[in-house]
């Protein structure tokens, strides 16, 4: 019986590297083809930047908040807002659907444009119902 088995999972492992090297050939081969594509279109593969204002994508254009460094690896949201109420000298409220972790390395900026960032990146929005 452990015979069958074995030799089942040798099967396996062979069809799966077969597979594997098919799906790696055709990769390879439709990047290739893309490529020489681009390069006849005289397209190449450069990325296009696009400079935004801060308005454009939802900061306020001065911050005078104290100066402030972040550095994290998969810290959690609720964490690095406490942290921020806490240097800002704000209440900040979140609500239980305000989950996830952030990865952030930001050196010497106002907090406030720090909460801004941070909510820009993580996809949410802040109402304030007082100034600081």
């Amino acid at each position: 019986m452990r015979l069958k088995k074995l030799s089942h999972f040798k099967s396996i492992r062979k069809s799966w590297v077969v597979f594997c090297l098919f799906s790696l050939l055709l990769l390879l081969s439709f990047t290739e083809a893309f490529a020489q594509e681009s390069h006849s279109s005289g397209k190449g593969l450069s990325p296009q930047v696009t400079e935004l204002s801060p308005e454009a994508v939802g900061l306020k254009k001065s911050y005078s908040g104290r100066k402030i460094s972040l550095d994290f690896k998969g810290a959690d949201i609720q964490d690095i807002l406490r942290i921020l109420a806490e240097v800002g000298g704000v209440n900040i409220v979140a609500g239980d659907d305000v989950k996830g972790k952030i990865t952030i390395r930001l050196i010497d900026v106002p907090w406030d444009q720090a909460l801004d960032i941070i909510l820009l990146t993580m996809g949410l929005g802040k109402v304030q119902f007082f100034d600081p």
